[in-house]
């Protein structure tokens, strides 16, 4: 039976364990590692997947890593906003551990995107898109079971929307300012806020701004990619009520256009903050 290393690497926190079974993927749960600057982190990572190794022999290190990602040559770009992390490569990491284990890599939207469309809330669907709102934004895409690899980086977050009118907020994004990510994601809120999101009251307008915004990203994946379902995931939309704000900013934004359910067409994922992890196992070959 395979044993496989997972690390799912998002914004805030990096998701490690070791799975051999779809129920470990689903049941445990993983060990926890700030993202901090790698220079810090990577060591920890190193550490974790030593001590793995040394344990009993590790088949494959399976990552669901933030991007922008060079899946070919398994680094970060050089264009992250995440300044620090910038041509890090995931394969040199595990290289230091055991140069012959295989290395699966892939986006964590994209990961998460497996999870949910193979054992997840989406697993009878054809077309399944995963959208993420957390310290960034993006959306991985599943079709018949495997991930739509593209070009290059899918940036959803990066497209722009539309402000909505009293909307003054310059946008945190340093590359675009007022795109998707830089007017509705974690650290934009916060930025809006002055404190974190979970402390803005309920009813507040900023969620209000917020819902409009991530609706607007939803509406366009639904034109352009056409999904059977979104998955919702991310930390801000975990925040009470948003996905239902979110639902009724969509009905408007349809406007009729399309005979579409939204609550059909916008799922909660069902493995929670971990479906980029069981993403990840599945990429490695675990099996049900």
């Amino acid at each position: 039976m395979a044993r496989v290393a997972v690390i799912e690497a998002g914004g805030t926190t990096i998701r490690l364990d070791v799975y051999r079974t779809r129920e470990d993927a689903q049941r445990r749960e993983p060990h926890l590692i700030a993202t901090g600057d790698p220079r810090e982190t990577g060591p920890l990572i190193a550490k974790f997947l030593r001590a793995a190794q040394q344990e009993e022999p590790l088949d494959a290190v399976a990552i669901a890593s933030f991007g922008p990602l060079d899946v070919a040559t398994g680094s970060i770009a050089p264009t992250t906003p995440k300044i620090s992390w910038r041509g890090f490569s995931w394969i040199d990491l595990v290289a230091t551990i055991d140069v012959d284990i295989p290395v699966l890599l892939d986006t964590d939207v994209n990961a998460a995107a497996l999870a949910e469309a193979t054992w997840g809330v989406a697993h009878d669907l054809a077309t399944v898109a995963y959208l993420t709102v957390g310290t960034g934004i993006g959306a991985g895409v599943v079709q018949n079971g495997s991930i739509v690899a593209t070009r290059q980086p899918r940036e959803v977050g990066h497209m722009y929307v539309r402000r909505l009118e009293g909307d003054h907020f310059a946008g945190v994004c340093p590359s675009h300012h007022d795109c998707a990510e830089g007017l509705a994601s974690g650290p934009a809120l916060r930025a809006r806020a002055g404190e974190r999101g979970e402390n803005v009251p309920v009813g507040d307008v900023r969620w209000t701004l917020e819902a409009h915004y991530i609706a607007q990203v939803i509406h366009n994946l639904t034109m352009t990619v056409a999904p059977d379902a979104v998955v919702l995931g991310g930390g801000v939309l975990d925040s009470l009520g948003l996905r239902d704000q979110v639902r009724e900013q969509l009905v408007l934004l349809n406007g009729d256009y399309l005979d579409v359910d939204v609550h059909r067409l916008t799922l909660t994922p069902a493995f929670g903050h971990h479906s980029g992890l069981v993403g990840a196992a599945i990429m490695a070959g675990l099996s049900a």
